[in-house]
């Protein structure tokens, strides 16, 4: 890694931490203000309510620290403006930031008001659907034994990324169940797809490499803003992220896979991101299979995720999220050396 984009993650990973801890609390009396809370029920686990509108926090300090960047390093402003005659990077930034803003939009409304779980689907696949249209998209995939598999039609890279973007936004919501939990889970997939980010970027292509750049600063914002906003997520939470943050977060980390590890020529480019954010996935999975199989509604909330079979067992909410922060770091781990092993020439 150069000098100089070290100097770029470094920055915008300070800035972010720092701007979340200053902005959350503002949040915090905003959400109160306009009694935007989370109120007990039987399925839930606080005793008194809760301020939501916590992704308020996240998504400013993430935001501005990527713009405090663009100003303050004249690399990144030159990395930005990258371009070929098929491609651009400042389009492709922006798009970005457009589905992020539209997502969070989208949340704020549902943790005022509640939204149908078919209005919030139908948003997701809108915000991506703007962002295939600057040019983030799946075109094709490299898997074992085939190489890389191109997608020659347009409807099967849509279907492709849209599948992606819902699988890593409703893995992040669903994880979304004790304090702390799915933040800190994120902060951890972040570091990993940082570090995977700066593995590869030396074995690839110049288009390859600018998007594992780009892909690095944007986990380290994500990474700073989430440990920021732990400091008054973390038990006992002065406030919940809602859906407004649970989906931005995930919405992000597809950002960052779709631009980074998938367009690279590793042969494990499909199962790094898959193995680094193993313990929400492994949850979605066994939980949409359990309503398939019960024929309960897909979106309909209960108390059978596996942090939640952990607390029936006697667990602290402490403890169960300590437990997902190893687990998700040994996981990260394997897909850091899966990346040594595998995706980096000796």
């Amino acid at each position: 890694m150069t000098w100089k984009m070290g100097s770029i993650i470094y920055a915008v990973f300070f800035l972010s931490l720092a701007l979340s801890l200053l902005v959350t609390p503002y949040v915090i009396r905003l959400a109160t203000k306009l009694k935007v809370m989370d109120q007990p029920a039987q399925r839930k686990i606080h005793k008194k309510p809760i301020p939501r509108w916590g992704g308020l926090g996240i998504f400013v300090a993430f935001n501005v620290a990527i713009l405090l960047c663009w100003f303050i390093f004249p690399y990144f402003r030159h990395l930005v403006h990258f371009s070929t005659s098929k491609f651009s990077m400042s389009a492709q930034l922006i798009g970005i930031l457009v589905g992020g803003a539209i997502l969070i939009i989208i949340g704020t409304i549902d943790d005022k008001y509640g939204l149908p779980s078919s209005a919030k689907l139908f948003g997701q696949i809108l915000v991506v659907l703007v962002l295939i249209n600057y040019g983030i998209k799946i075109s094709g995939l490299v898997v074992p034994f085939f190489n890389f598999l191109a997608f020659n039609s347009i409807l099967v890279t849509q279907l492709a990324t849209v599948s992606w973007f819902l699988l890593f936004i409703n893995s992040v919501n669903f994880s979304d169940g004790l304090d702390g939990l799915a933040c800190g889970i994120v902060a951890i997939s972040s570091f990993t797809f940082l570090a995977i980010a700066v593995l590869m970027w030396g074995a690839q292509k110049t288009l390859v490499v600018q998007n594992l750049k780009l892909a690095a600063i944007l986990a380290a914002a994500l990474a700073g803003s989430c440990i920021g906003f732990l400091r008054y997520n973390f038990f006992p939470a002065k406030i919940f992220m809602g859906d407004t943050g649970s989906m931005f977060l995930g919405y992000m980390l597809a950002v960052i896979t779709t631009v980074g590890t998938l367009k690279t020529t590793a042969v494990i480019a499909l199962f790094i991101p898959l193995l680094a954010l193993g313990l929400p996935l492994t949850d979605i999975t066994i939980t949409v299979w359990r309503r398939w199989h019960n024929k309960v509604p897909l979106f309909t909330s209960d108390r059978q995720h596996l942090h939640h079979r952990l607390l029936g067992k006697g667990w602290t909410q402490r403890e169960v999220v300590l437990l997902s922060y190893v687990l998700s770091g040994i996981l990260g781990i394997f897909a850091i050396l899966l990346t040594i092993y595998k995706g980096v020439p000796h």
